[in-house]
Order: structure tokens, then C-alpha cells, then sequence
């Protein structure tokens, strides 16, 4: 009895040193605290529909030939150019399309400035405003118009056919006439029949007494005249302009 006692001690012993040789299971890892996301895709550039913009900028221009400027509504160059726009933005011709049409109307006010029409000369600049209001030369035409309503004037007329003739007699009143816009430092304006007429007519009111260079400006038509306009000291120191443009 002793000995099976024993024996089955020595089983349940050597069953126990089996059972604590078998490892502990180990706890699994725990997940990171901030897993990493994957970056986010852009969004992709809606596709530029070639044929509509090809379609406004056409129009654009052929409204743009036609002097259809800022009107009709819808029916301008200046609509179609901002229609191509939104269809892709920042796109060189329909950019340079609107910069067209501002020049001109700054041409426009130009043209009209030197008829002396001042109030429509403004209102070209007001439109080439609306269209590009960062354009440089709104600035520069805004500041001409106004030197050139408020400067006095002084008219001369010049005889049509003593210009024809060039004659010594009018080359003679001319360099005076020269003399006279130099020492007032005053712009003028040449009306000629034709570009050789009020380049003549210039070149004779240069070679007058004074060190000073005449700033002026040339327009065609009938009949032939100068005229001096008187500027203000910071009207003149403003502008550089030398012979007739």
C-alpha cells in the first residue's frame, strides 16, 4: 500500500513540473495611441471645355472689332471675355482681351482731350476703369486731362498757304510763337493739315530763342493752328513729353 501511495505521489509531482513548464500566454499589443492617416487626395481641376472657350474668345473678338466694347449686355466683348474667364481661369487671351478693351477707351480719352472735350474724356477713363481699374495709363491720361482743362490757353492761327509755301514770314512768326511757349514752359498742341505740315510747324517753334525743349502734341485737321497752353509748376515738372506725338 505504501509503495502505490507513493507512486501516485510521484505522478501527481511530475505531472505538476509539467504543467508549470508550459508558458504563461502572453498579453497581445495594444494598438497605437494615434494611428497615421493616410494623406488626404486632392481635389481634381474640373475639366476646361476647349470648344466653349474657343466659342467666347471668338466672340470676344469679333465684338471687340465691331466697337461693341462694354454694351450690349451679353453681347460685348468685354461679357464674353469675363464669360471665357470663368470657364478658365487666368487664361492669357481672355486677360489680354479685357486690357484691350481699357487701352482703348484710354484712346478714346485721348482723342477726346485733344478736342478739348473734357467731360467725355473722363467718361472714357470711367470705362476703361470698369474693365481694368490697375491699368497705368488711366493714371497717366487721368492726370494730362486734368493739366490740360485747367492750363490757360492762347490760341494762334497760321495761315493754310504760308505753311504750304513754308514761308520765311511764318517760319519767323513760328520761332517766336516758340520763344514765347518756352519762356512760359507751356505745353502746345499743332494742328496741321498733315503729319510733314505740323512737323514743320514744330520744327520752326524749336529752333526759337530758349533752352528749354517744347513738349507738344500734334492732331490733323483744318484749319492749321497752335495753341500754348499755360501749366501749373507741378503740372509741368509731371510730364517729360518732347516732340509732337
Amino acid at each position: 500500500m505504501r509503495y502505490a501511495v507513493g507512486n501516485v505521489g510521484a505522478v501527481a509531482v511530475f505531472a505538476l513540473l509539467v504543467g508549470c513548464s508550459n508558458p504563461a500566454p502572453q498579453p497581445s499589443p495594444a494598438p497605437p495611441a494615434n494611428p497615421p492617416s493616410a494623406a488626404p487626395t486632392p481635389p481634381k481641376a474640373p475639366a476646361i471645355d476647349l470648344d466653349k472657350l474657343d466659342a467666347l474668345l471668338e466672340k470676344g473678338d469679333r465684338a471687340y472689332k465691331d466697337g461693341r466694347l462694354l454694351t450690349p449686355i451679353d453681347d460685348c466683348a468685354y461679357d464674353f471675355y469675363r464669360e471665357a474667364l470663368g470657364v478658365a481661369p487666368n487664361h492669357p487671351a481672355a486677360l489680354h482681351g479685357l486690357e484691350r478693351i481699357a487701352e482703348r477707351y484710354v484712346a478714346m480719352a485721348e482723342q477726346a482731350a485733344s478736342k478739348e472735350q473734357y467731360a467725355k474724356a473722363r467718361q472714357m477713363l470711367d470705362r476703361a476703369r470698369i474693365v481694368d481699374p490697375d491699368l497705368d495709363s488711366i493714371a497717366t491720361m487721368q492726370a494730362q486731362i486734368r493739366m490740360r482743362s485747367a492750363a490757360e490757353r492762347q490760341h494762334s492761327n497760321v495761315d493754310a498757304n504760308q505753311l504750304a509755301a513754308r514761308s520765311a514770314d511764318l517760319s519767323t512768326q513760328l520761332k517766336l510763337l516758340g520763344s514765347r511757349a518756352k519762356a512760359q514752359d507751356a505745353w502746345v498742341t499743332i494742328r496741321a493739315p498733315t503729319d510733314a505740315d505740323g512737323r514743320w510747324i514744330y520744327q520752326q517753334m524749336a529752333a526759337g530763342a530758349g533752352d528749354r525743349r517744347i513738349r507738344a502734341e500734334l492732331t490733323l485737321g483744318a484749319p492749321p493752328a497752335v495753341d500754348l497752353l499755360q501749366l501749373d509748376s507741378a503740372a509741368a515738372a509731371a510730364d517729360t513729353t518732347g516732340e509732337p506725338q
